[in-house]
């Protein structure tokens, strides 16, 4: 992961960073299908796997010296190659966008100490998932194809204490 921050302004942090996935390393298994009444007993190749980089950039911005909002955007390419049709793999690339809030307080547990803090957040993320068309190389194993896309979330919470 290569990662670096750059303080913009004196309330304004710019994050970009780069992850490489080494997808090629990793092994898929040769599927044999019987499908029972029509012959068919095809043994599939192995679904191919490409590395892939990440992209990353996120923002931090401090309006007030209780309270930061997050931000950040990335973009994930798939790392299955082709999607020949071969097989039913459900994957594509997705762009990924994410908000925060977070709030910090003296930390009330430990207040003899003067830079202990407490933090709470809340953020959430989206997940759009590039649209990718799948065709069947033969419909006798099932549907003619299909299409990837839509949306997926994430929201949640994080607490935490500076000791």
């Amino acid at each position: 992961i290569l990662s670096a921050g750059a303080q913009v302004m004196d309330n304004w942090m710019l994050t970009p960073q780069l992850e490489y996935h080494g997808w090629s390393l990793y092994q898929t298994h040769r599927i044999r299908v019987q499908v029972p009444g029509t012959g068919i007993n095809p043994t599939f190749p192995e679904a191919r796997t490409e590395d892939i980089w990440v992209a990353r950039l996120g923002s931090s911005w401090q309006p007030l010296s209780w309270a930061l909002v997050h931000s950040g955007v990335g973009y994930m390419p798939s790392p299955i190659m082709g999607l020949s049709g071969i097989h039913n793999d459900v994957d594509t690339g997705r762009i990924i966008g994410g908000l925060g809030l977070e709030f910090i307080g003296q930390n009330f547990l430990n207040p003899q100490q003067i830079n202990s803090h407490f933090r709470v957040g809340v953020f959430g993320q989206l997940h759009y998932l590039i649209p990718r068309t799948v065709t069947k190389q033969t419909e006798a194993l099932g549907s003619p194809g299909y299409e990837l896309k839509g949306s997926a979330y994430v929201i949640g919470t994080q607490f935490s204490f500076d000791t």
